[in-house]
């Protein structure tokens, strides 16, 4: 699986689950949460004014034109948000 690491010891993958994806952070190669959504949903959050997508364990922030990806209320990496549509048009 292609993942998109960050400057951390956290990197984001993506992987098809019937017709939903699950968002999947890992932490030194081993898998810490995933989440189930849609792509429409990543997107519809990427392209809108929502400044969050998702509550819990795992969260997708926007900071400008920078995401943050938070696990378990940690910063587990910052991209941008044409690096982040780059990285699903490459793995789905």
């Amino acid at each position: 699986m292609q993942l998109l690491n960050f400057d951390t010891n956290f990197s984001l993958g993506v992987e098809p689950d019937d017709k939903k994806i699950r968002l999947i952070v890992y932490r030194n190669d081993q898998e810490l949460i995933c989440r189930k959504t849609t792509l429409t949903e990543i997107k519809r959050f990427l392209d809108g004014t929502e400044e969050r997508l998702f509550k819990g364990r795992l969260q997708l922030l926007k900071d400008g034109n920078h995401i943050l990806i938070k696990a378990k209320n940690e910063i587990a990496g910052i991209t941008d948000r044409q690096a982040l549509y780059n990285y699903l048009a490459n793995v789905l």
